[in-house]
């Protein structure tokens, strides 16, 4: 009679713990159902939300100015894909561009951090915040930001943008690899002119020096603002002589370069060579009127999309 009790007792347990995974079972199927059927919601937002980027390119490759609404577009689709998939540092990149253009200063950088954070080998991350960094007048962090920027591989580069969705859609504008390799190219010799003006608002002379030699030896291009930039260094250490040399070798380059004729005046008054200084200044004077300076073509420098 035990026995025919223990029996009984263990089937009524047997089926128990069977209810019991099944009831398990299903709920671990229902609940991955749900999540299924959220996440499908979610990229069926992300899906409605994705934009045509042919003005987007359009507007890039002219260097034009985007408007309100068509940009507040491209940066709730990237905010939209930051929520949907985790770790996309493109995204993070592209909607800090966009929250920059939006004049959204505190978001865009904080957009490009989290990309960094993300990616930390890729140039235009750091180029991008940098260059929000100098147009704040904070240098130090722009200097911080553009010298990672240079230190960066090419490769890398573009092993990330060929494995980016993103990128992959906006370079369809760029219509070879030959073409893109100068794009960045342009961007790491944008980069040293960057760092070199950052440096140049903190005085520090030295460096600016060291950096502007590099650009000339990797033969980046802009050898005359560099140049430029080395005698302007040069004259500050009061290093006349040789500011000099440097500024005479961009006016090689550009004769009607009103920096370079002022400062090259400047540099001979501090050696006593009054009358060719003289000469120099007047020159510049009148070109300052016609071709602007130095510091009016960086200002027209802005964040890049690539």
């Amino acid at each position: 009679m035990n026995s025919v009790v223990l029996i009984s007792n263990l089937k009524r347990i047997a089926i128990f713990f069977l209810k019991g995974l099944i009831t398990l079972g299903l709920f671990i199927y229902f609940s991955q159902s749900i999540v299924r059927e959220y996440k499908t919601a979610k990229f069926a937002r992300l899906n409605s939300l994705l934009p045509s980027f042919d003005y987007f390119i359009k507007t890039v490759e002219e260097g034009g100015r985007f408007e309100p609404a068509a940009l507040k577009h491209y940066r709730d689709y990237f905010k939209q894909v930051t929520k949907t998939i985790e770790g996309r540092a493109d995204a993070y990149g592209m909607l800090g561009f966009c929250e920059y253009y939006l004049g959204n200063i505190p978001q865009a950088i904080a957009a490009h951090q989290k990309a960094i954070k993300i990616k930390p080998d890729f140039f235009w991350f750091h180029y991008n915040l940098g260059m929000i960094y100098y147009k704040n007048n904070q240098y130090p962090e722009a200097v911080e930001s553009f010298t990672k920027a240079i230190e960066t591989n090419l490769d890398i580069n573009f092993k990330f943008m060929a494995n980016s969705k993103i990128y992959l859609d906006i370079l369809t504008a760029v219509p070879s690899s030959e073409v893109l390799t100068d794009k960045i190219k342009t961007g790491y010799r944008d980069g040293f002119t960057m760092l070199v003006l950052s440096e140049y608002r903190l005085k520090n002379y030295s460096e600016l020096i060291h950096l502007g030699q590099q650009a000339m030896s990797l033969r980046l291009g802009n050898e005359e603002f560099f140049l430029y930039y080395i005698g302007l260094a040069l004259f500050r250490l009061n290093r006349y002589s040789q500011a000099v040399l440097f500024l005479n070798e961009a006016l090689k380059i550009n004769r009607e370069s009103p920096d370079a004729l002022y400062q090259l005046g400047l540099s001979l008054r501090a050696l006593g060579k009054e009358e060719a200084a003289q000469n120099f200044i007047s020159q510049s004077e009148r070109l300052f009127k016609i071709n602007g300076t130095y510091f009016k073509m960086i200002d027209s420098m802005d964040l890049r999309a690539y």
